[in-house]
């Protein structure tokens, strides 16, 4: 017999589960509106348990009884008033109501998705199959020697060459860096950085040309967004991924995302055949027909 996890991993369950939920939905909107034509306003320990609670969340402290019958005035206002704006149709053509209900429903949904925890092996099947994912990029520490082309002009390439010569015959180690070329508002030396985060920061032609070149010399000059430089790499890592181990919470939160966006997938795709679309703008006939 089967477990009741793997029951609820089965497609048809997840439908009949889908089904319920949307028969479930349309008998609580049928009863509140039961409800409203009473004009009936129920108030129970669990609505007032639910008031102090949002108020201790949010003050850290429990409500005095003053601030509590405050708190229960505002709510039966806010329910008097949202009952009376329903009757009058306020909640129709309203495109905030429309994105929360539908927000709403989204997040039924996808619940249905991270109904059963994922196991170990569903776990290790997802990253096997999206190690790119978790691939930590290649990384570069290094130096660098920077010249104003705005005060140096026409000078500052020919000063960089001649100086980029001393420094290989001198073998000036990378820690020297800023106590040569001129004042710059940027470190002189880096740790092991990206070639994203090096874009970042002196722009991506000069992370580009700094991942091509060799470890250990002084190479140069290359242009940033503020001038030239020379610079030196002295460590290099290459892209790696890390064993499961270390990555295993996040990858158990990215698969129970994506069962999310596949219950939404699949509710949508059962619900929408219901309904019939006719769409007379001129190049969208064929968009629409093209469609499941």
């Amino acid at each position: 017999m089967k477990s009741t996890s793997v029951w609820l991993r089965e497609p048809l369950v997840l439908f009949f589960a889908i089904g319920v939920l949307v028969v479930a939905v349309h008998a609580a909107t049928r009863e509140a509106g039961r409800s409203e034509r009473d004009q009936q306003i129920v108030v129970t320990d669990a609505d007032v348990n639910w008031l102090r609670n949002g108020w201790q969340k949010r003050w850290q402290r429990p409500p005095t009884d003053e601030e509590l019958r405050g708190l229960l005035a505002n709510h039966l206002r806010e329910e008097i008033l949202y009952r009376e704006a329903v009757k009058l149709g306020l909640d129709r053509d309203d495109q905030v109501i429309r994105r929360r209900l539908v927000t709403k429903l989204e997040f039924l949904a996808k619940d249905l998705g991270a109904i059963v925890e994922p196991t170990e092996a569903e776990v290790s099947g997802f990253f096997a199959e999206n190690r790119d994912r978790y691939e930590i990029d290649a990384q570069r520490s290094f130096a660098q020697v920077y010249f104003n082309e705005d005060e140096r002009g026409a000078r500052a390439e020919v000063d960089a060459r001649t100086l980029l010569t001393a420094l290989r015959e001198e073998k000036v180690s990378t820690w020297r860096a800023a106590e040569i070329g001129d004042s710059f508002l940027l470190q002189s030396t880096y740790p092991l950085s990206s070639h994203r985060e090096i874009g970042q920061l002196f722009g991506t032609n000069f992370s580009d040309t700094l991942f091509t070149l060799p470890v250990g010399e002084w190479q140069g000059p290359i242009r940033s967004g503020y001038g030239l430089h020379l610079v030196c790499i002295s460590e290099e890592t290459a892209a790696w991924v890390p064993p499961l181990a270390e990555v295993r919470v996040r990858v158990r939160d990215d698969l129970v995302t994506e069962r999310r966006r596949q219950s939404l997938e699949v509710y949508y795709n059962t619900i929408r055949p219901k309904y019939q679309i006719e769409i007379t703008a001129s190049g969208f006939q064929a968009e629409e027909e093209s469609k499941p």
